[in-house]
């Protein structure tokens, strides 16, 4: 009998991930489809870039997210043609709200409000742990879009 690939796991044994604290997700479009810009070429703004209606609609949510839960702050994001980063904090322990709770909530209200569109799964995540870690991850998040032709997920 054929087994299936074991799949790595995503996140870290025994931690709590509604502690509060600093959080880095990125999300990715199932079938790494280049919808959420309108011109994928190397040379983008930064400051201004070409997002698409589906793109406008996982920025507006991405934005929303705190609204919804009073224990989370959306500090840092971007939303790349074929996937999302973000650093997420959660300020306080409030209830059952995870960082795997709140990521799947954005993802089906994305999903509901427009069509064609699948996520991976499930999504990457990375604690933060210290101040020179946020910061290397804000740049990275700063620089993404210049980097877009060398980002992994440019295919």
């Amino acid at each position: 009998m054929n087994q299936l690939p074991t799949r790595k796991k995503n996140r870290l044994d025994n931690y709590d991930y509604g502690a509060p604290g600093y959080y880095f997700v990125t999300v990715c479009i199932g079938d790494k489809s280049k919808l959420f810009w309108n011109d994928v070429s190397a040379n983008v703004d930064p400051e201004h870039l070409p997002l698409t209606e589906y793109g406008k609609i996982v920025e507006r949510f991405l934005l929303e997210i705190p609204a919804h839960y009073p224990n989370v702050r959306l500090d840092k994001y971007v939303v790349m043609p074929n996937h999302v980063h973000a650093i997420i904090q959660l300020t306080h322990k409030y209830k059952r709200v995870t960082i795997s709770s709140i990521m799947r909530a954005w993802k089906a209200l994305v999903t509901r409000n427009t069509t064609d569109l699948t996520w991976q799964k499930s999504f990457y995540d990375h604690v933060i742990r210290d101040e020179r870690d946020y910061r290397r991850i804000w740049k990275y998040i700063d620089d993404n879009p210049i980097k877009w032709a060398d980002d992994c997920y440019y295919v």
